[in-house]
């Protein structure tokens, strides 16, 4: 199912400065952030693409015996663990969610391997993926983007502290959507800031609006097509789908 991910700091990656236009009852731009999300689960509506198909997550802790479909596995751990190998098809983004946590903290990371066939737990393929670590201190959600591309994918945990235990889901969603909603985020903020017709802010809203569109007309994503909860390796679901498919 679609979800919005993005944060303030993907805003930023745009625009590093962002956060010195906040009004003064804001915190942050997740208002905004969420309209905008809300506004491309209606588009997609309007184009006849059912989001619940789109950004099907990748369970790293999925069993093997799991039929389609399943919620995300959730499971309990008191020590360093490494979980099985996945493969990785088009997902970039490494998210975490914290159901219950003890411990001073764990570092959830990824790994990565590009042997043709499954590695052994052992093998000396398996290299730590740049950027995709996440430390726990405290429940909820985290996510990071990384950019290294790798065939096979695990996820190995690591605990500190006395007395560790952590409940926990961990899985890997694609990130084609995340600059749509960021274009997106920008075109309701540069409206609000702008003064004048082709201001500053205006100019860069005109930009957005651009990039919007170019990002909705040209994306291709990967698609569960057979609404299995999975995206088939065989077949054409992870050749990406376009907003312009009718199903």
């Amino acid at each position: 199912m679609l979800k919005n991910h993005i944060k303030d700091t993907d805003l930023k990656k745009f625009y590093p400065n962002l956060a010195n236009q906040l009004w003064g009852s804001q915190q942050n731009y997740q208002t905004q952030i969420d309209k905008a999300f809300d506004m491309l689960l209606n588009e997609l509506h309007n184009r006849n693409i059912d989001s619940r198909l789109c950004m099907i997550p990748l369970d790293l802790k999925r069993p093997e015996t799991a039929t389609t479909h399943e919620p995300l596995t959730s499971v309990t751990e008191t020590e360093a663990t490494t979980g099985e190998a996945f493969m990785l098809n088009w997902q970039r983004r490494f998210v975490v969610n914290a159901l219950s946590i003890a411990g001073t903290n764990w570092v959830i990371k990824l790994q990565g391997s590009n042997k043709i066939e499954k590695p052994a737990s052992d093998d000396t393929s398996w290299k730590d993926i740049s950027g995709a670590s996440i430390t726990l201190t405290t429940i909820g959600e985290q996510s990071v983007q990384f950019v290294e591309s790798y065939r096979w994918v695990r996820c190995v945990s690591t605990p500190s502290g006395a007395n560790p235990s952590l409940t926990y889901t961990v899985f890997c969603v694609d990130t084609m959507w995340d600059d749509v909603i960021c274009y997106g985020t920008f075109v309701l903020l540069f409206t609000d800031f702008m003064l004048e017709i082709n201001d500053v802010w205006d100019i860069r809203r005109q930009q957005a609006l651009s990039a919007y569109t170019g990002a909705l007309d040209s994306i291709r994503f990967p698609f569960d097509t057979d609404d299995d909860g999975i995206i088939d390796a065989t077949g054409n679901e992870e050749q990406h789908a376009t907003l312009r498919l009718v199903r």
